[in-house]
């Protein structure tokens, strides 16, 4: 019985590295092998992304890792989403 109606991680921000999702894919990665059925979407753009899309591919955890656009409809993303998670060093969750 799932007591959750979906199966997505979503995280948000600028792509650059203060926001550390590289730590972010890296760590996804690791649990993604036990639960497969599981996805992150980050939502953000900036100068990282080409290297973020490189680490998805070397890690080939592309059919679970996501990075799309920024969205005007986050919220709507964001409630049905399984959790949202920041990887910021420095910012919190207040500011996403």
């Amino acid at each position: 019985m799932r007591f959750i109606k979906s199966q997505t991680i979503v995280a948000c921000g600028r792509l650059v590295e203060p926001k550390n999702f590289a730590d972010l894919i890296k760590a996804f990665q690791i649990s993604v092998n036990a639960y497969p059925e599981w996805s992150l979407e980050i939502y953000g753009r900036g100068p990282q992304h080409s290297e973020l899309k490189k680490l998805i591919a070397e890690l080939a955890v592309g059919r679970s890792v996501s990075i799309l656009k920024p969205s005007s409809n986050f919220r709507e993303h964001l409630s049905n989403a399984a959790m949202h998670v920041s990887s910021s060093k420095f910012e919190s969750f207040g500011l996403t």
